[in-house]
């Protein structure tokens, strides 16, 4: 494949775009690339097989050839090829018998292949290859030479033969299925085909920016996140692709329906990963009220922007999960603020580091903040010198701690017993650990004793 392409540098054209309330410029590169020969894939279909295909062949050749003697005087933007210095004329020669060839090639290789496992994609690459192949033009110079015949050329092929291709290999309901989607993807504006269907830059960028104004970004819930989603421009998937028969690797565009996947994907994520479930578990949870009033505020604010969009276009799905969210969010925070006033308060001058095991230390810090404190048989600042000695820095106290208010030791011993038990888990071969965060810092505690009667509570 011998490829010829220039890359023109000034009169770079611009479009220009609001994206986040902040503008954004688009410029197209300026390339000239003069037309190169593709090459037939092998299959049962071809032109040495089929000599209706041949005859075919040269009837396009000469309806090609009576506009090829007036190139490029043929229309008012090829004519603008005379004022270009690196234009050569005898680069086109033979281009009648290659445009023919590309349509016959691309025509043989769709029916050779429409019951191959990859058929899809495989079509696709083979059909960019043939696109890429009719080369660039200025930007002031109109679309490649015949670019547009070999569309219309092509679609004639296919649609005459379509209700005549049989395969062993699938019903024919589903050739006619695959056969009808092929024909739907070439009927489209001449641009290199993709997956799905083509998608333009400034509607991607709407519905990226609809998204993002309907996200609850301000709930102190995600106003963390805005940032890093302020900063996507969502142009692309992430992933790449490989054309075998250009040897290209590209990365690949997002359309309107994988962004519009994507978006509601990006949402079922962010919604549960950070909710007031998951904040509770993290000791994140507090000022509910000040919550519950922005949970309201949000809410009536996505109702408002839903309901600007209406008629004119349906809700899209990741609006639903939102409100959906809404409303159980706010049944959880209506539930949940009542007990949290029975729960510790928080402590933003208090944190410790848990190297004893692998709970969370803000669990650590409740559990026993309930059972110790709550229950008084210690106070709140005993608790803490309690966990920075046991759980951060794992050292045995110069003095060891006096119970007050006991009914019993079993009572205690209880505590402890069911901190290894359903807190941690009962981790394999660490019950005397756990047995020495009693006996070692508590007095009237035994550790050889406990050992052998620990989960005797009752």
């Amino acid at each position: 494949m011998n490829r010829q392409k220039l890359l023109l540098l000034g009169n770079l054209k611009e479009h220009k775009y609001s994206f986040l309330d902040s503008p954004i410029i688009q410029a197209d590169v300026n390339v000239y690339e003069v037309p190169f020969a593709t090459e037939p894939t092998k299959g049962e279909h071809s032109l040495e097989s089929c000599e209706n295909c041949r005859k075919h062949r040269l009837t396009l050749i000469d309806e090609i050839n009576e506009i090829v003697k007036d190139f490029p005087n043929c229309c008012d933007n090829h004519k603008n090829l005379n004022n270009k210095g690196y234009f050569n004329i005898t680069d086109f020669n033979g281009i009648a018998e290659m445009i023919a060839d590309k349509v016959l090639y691309s025509y043989h290789h769709i029916i050779n292949n429409l019951d191959s496992e990859d058929w899809y994609s495989d079509i696709i690459a083979y059909l960019n290859y043939s696109i890429e192949s009719f080369g660039k033009m200025p930007s002031d110079c109109g679309e490649p030479f015949q670019l547009s015949t070999f569309y219309s050329a092509l679609m004639r092929l296919l649609k005459n033969i379509e209700k005549e291709i049989k395969s062993d290999k699938i019903t024919i309901v589903e050739v006619r299925t695959r056969m009808n989607k092929v024909i739907k993807l070439i009927d489209i504006e001449n641009e290199p085909l993709e997956e799905v269907n083509r998608t333009d830059f400034n509607l991607l960028l709407t519905k990226y920016d609809e998204w993002f104004k309907a996200f609850p970004f301000d709930l102190p819930y995600f106003r963390n996140l805005k940032p890093k989603f302020k900063r996507v421009i969502p142009l692309q998937t992430g992933r790449t692709r490989y054309n075998k028969y250009l040897g290209t690797t590209e990365n690949e565009k997002h359309t309107n329906e994988s962004l519009t996947v994507y978006l509601l994907q990006i949402t079922q994520n962010i919604i549960s990963n950070i909710n007031g479930a998951t904040l509770y578990e993290k000791g994140l949870l507090s000022n509910t009220d000040k919550i519950d009033i922005d949970l309201l505020v949000q809410h009536r604010k996505l109702q408002a922007l839903e309901l600007s969009k209406m008629p004119n276009s349906k809700s899209e799905d990741y609006i639903k999960v939102l409100k959906k969210w809404f409303k159980q969010e706010m049944r959880f925070i209506k539930k949940i603020t009542p007990k949290l006033k029975d729960l510790p308060p928080s402590q933003p001058d208090f944190t410790f580091i848990n190297n004893f095991d692998q709970v969370e230390a803000n669990k650590v810090y409740e559990y026993f903040f309930d059972k110790l404190v709550k229950t008084k048989y210690i106070d709140e600042t005993t608790l803490q010198d309690y966990l920075i000695s046991a759980f951060q820095e794992k050292q045995k106290p110069n003095r060891r701690i006096t119970i007050h208010n006991k009914s019993t030791n079993k009572k205690v011993q209880e505590v402890f017993y069911n901190y290894y038990k359903d807190i941690a888990g009962k981790p394999y071969g660490k019950q005397q650990n756990y047995v020495e965060l009693l006996g070692n810092y508590f007095i009237g505690f035994d550790t050889k004793k406990l050992i052998t009667n620990f989960s005797k509570t009752y």
